[in-house]
Order: structure tokens, then sequence, then C-alpha cells
């Protein structure tokens, strides 16, 4: 079958099922589309009217963007244009309060929405699940059935979006330092698509990289034997193309950095460090060595500081040098891992991606001691 005519039977089985109301299952069908052709207007405006119909408004309003952008007609977009309007209104009329569960506490939620899963009804336990999350920072169950290929950005964006909120703020960026292919900067985009929605706040996504690979390593402390100048390289086209409104800043990132300052009013709440060598992740540090450019705590997440068999990782090389010689600069400044994630307060299901977590505190911030609990739920 001919890719043209498989996606012509697959927007048909989408307008199929939005016509029936089900549109988590229509947003999995359009998807699909897309996954092989990026810009389909048809696609992209059937995702637009499924996220619509879940509430997702904002990630809505995104792709009907870009559908219009990619031939969609005007006539077609203005009537779901309009509804997005509307939710926006009712939704900043009634703002939903930060509310907050243990994972254990969910466990009964989460079993109901497997049992309804298993049974058929795909739409009530996606409602549930997504209700789970509103409520829950990372519920791991909850987390995969919507499919998140990295939970660790899942987690981070949450954290960043809750601290964020609880702050007063009305948006916060997330950044990912090391983009290659462009896998993990898509997976966080979603995230905070999904996070940006779910919890009413606005989510700005920033990826640096050199766009060409590699830089040349410039002492021992890159670790040259593990990594080599020019690996990692990136296709431009196939990744913007798959983007909805995330921005890619390509250069050395310690030139970069430089001319980088968030969005007003949206502070870097998460990072992600996937730069490989110790040089260019102290360069990115530099966002966090900035005054004003962070909320008081930062999620960061280290892609490299694991050992395997041909990379004996330690202290004296790569991110954790990194991370050892940043918090030698400064007494207020420093980068500290979670204490025992793996307990049932957190993350109750032990995983790969736990002890990559840190935490960037910046104690003088003045805004480091301001009460940001959520209130529990009833």
């Amino acid at each position: 079958m001919s890719d043209q005519k498989e996606a012509a039977e697959r927007l048909g089985m989408t307008e199929q099922l939005l016509r029936q109301s089900k549109y988590w299952q229509a947003e999995k069908v359009a998807r699909s589309i897309l996954d092989t052709q990026p810009l389909h207007p048809q696609a992209l405006l059937g995702l637009a009217v499924a996220l619509l119909g879940v509430g997702r408004v904002d990630e809505a309003a995104h792709q009907l963007d870009k559908a219009a952008a990619n031939g969609a007609g005007a006539e077609q977009c203005a009537p779901w244009r309009a509804q997005i309007d509307t939710a926006r209104q009712n939704r900043k009329a009634n703002p939903r309060p930060m509310k907050y569960l243990w994972p254990y506490q969910t466990q009964g939620d989460v079993k109901r929405a497997n049992d309804m899963m298993a049974s058929g009804d795909v739409e009530g336990a996606s409602n549930l699940h997504r209700e789970i999350l509103r409520l829950v920072p990372h519920e791991a169950h909850s987390v995969s059935h919507f499919g998140a290929q990295r939970p660790n950005y899942f987690y981070g964006v949450s954290m960043a979006a809750r601290l964020a909120k609880m702050l007063g703020y009305e948006a916060v960026s997330v950044i990912e330092f090391g983009v290659a292919a462009g896998d993990g900067f898509r997976s966080l985009e979603q995230s905070a698509l999904f996070i940006q929605d779910l919890l009413e706040i606005e989510i700005k996504v920033f990826g640096f990289d050199l766009g060409e690979g590699l830089p040349t390593p410039v002492d021992y402390r890159d670790a040259s034997f593990v990594w080599q100048a020019g690996e990692y390289k990136m296709d431009h086209d196939f990744l913007r193309q798959r983007l909805v409104n995330a921005e890619l800043i390509l250069g050395e990132v310690s030139e970069t950095i430089k001319s980088f300052t968030p969005p007003k009013g949206a502070p870097v709440g998460f990072c992600s460090f996937d730069l490989d060598y110790y040089s260019s992740t102290m360069s990115a540090f530099d966002i966090l060595r900035r005054k004003d450019a962070c909320l008081p705590r930062v999620c960061c997440y280290f892609d490299d500081i694991i050992s395997h068999f041909f990379f004996p990782n330690c202290e004296f090389i790569g991110e954790l040098a990194a991370i050892e010689d940043f918090n030698k600069e400064s007494e207020t400044r420093k980068i500290a891992r979670i204490n025992k994630p793996q307990n049932h307060l957190m993350f109750p299901i032990a995983e790969s991606w736990h002890p990559h977590i840190f935490y960037y505190h910046d104690f003088a911030h003045p805004q480091y001691n301001t009460y940001a609990m959520p209130e529990p739920l009833a």
C-alpha cells in the first residue's frame, strides 16, 4: 500500500472516531499519519480537533496553526479557532487550583483506569489517567499510558510547571542542552504541550546544539576516549518539520548561551544536560549562573553520569566533573542529587532514569524560601 493511500485510510479513521467523540483514539491515529508525513494539513487539523475534544486547548491551537500554515483552508479552521477562543476564556474565568496526591494514594484509580483500558474503554481510561497526572507530578502507569518516550522529561517539565505556578508565574521555560537527532527534544516538546494544558501554565521549550555533531574536545575532562568530534549530527529539516513551536538554537553553546535570555515572565525550571563533554556542560551552566534567569530550584537531568564497560565514569571527567567544579564556584548556588528518590512518596516504581535527576538550588534567590506546597486533595 502506498504512503498516500495508507494516509487517506487513516485520515478516514480519524474523522470517523471524531464523529463518535472518541478523541483519544482519534489523536493516536492522526499522529500515526504525522509520523511519516509531518506536514499533512488534514492530519494536523484532525489532531487539533481531537486535542480540543479532550481539553488540550493550547496544543490544539498550535496544531491548528500548523495545519493552516500547511494548506488547511481558513473556512475549515475558523469554527475550531472560535471554540479554542471560547475554551481559553472559560479557563481564564475559572482557573483550577493546584492540588496534589502522593503516588501511593492513586493506586486504586490507576487500577480502575487499567481495568477500563482492558475492557476497551479507551476514552474513560485516558480521562482518568489524565486526572491522576493533574494531581501527581509523576505516576509511572499514567505517564506510560500516554506514550511518553522520556518519562524523565515528563517529570522534569511537570515539576518546573508546578513550582512556577505556585510562585505566581504564568509561564516557565524548559531547555534541552544537546539535541542531536532530536528524539529527546521532540519528547520534551510533547511533554511540555501535554503539561501546559494539564496545569494551565504556558511552557516555552528551547534546545541548544552545535548542529554539526560534537565539537572538538578541549582536554582530558571531555573524555575523548568515549566521544569524538562530529558524532551525533543533526538532520535540521527533518527535525524542524516535526516540531510544533519549540525553538532550536544552533551554534557553539559557549556563544549561544551568552545571547540567550528566557522570555520575560518565564524563568527556566527544567534543564536536560546531554552535551557529553565537561567543557560544553560548564558553558551550559551559564544559564544557572545568571541572576533572575531561573526559578529558585531547577530540576536537572544529566544523561552521561553512569559508567559502562568502556566508560569508567568518575567525578574527574565529563558531566560529573562539571557539577563538582560548578559547586566550588559559589556558596549559594549548588547542584545536588535528590536524596533517596525511590520511595513511596516520590517514585514507588524504581526506574533507570531516577539516579540522573538532580536539582539546582539558588539559596540567595529572593523566592527560595517562599512557601510553594500545593494543597492536598481533600
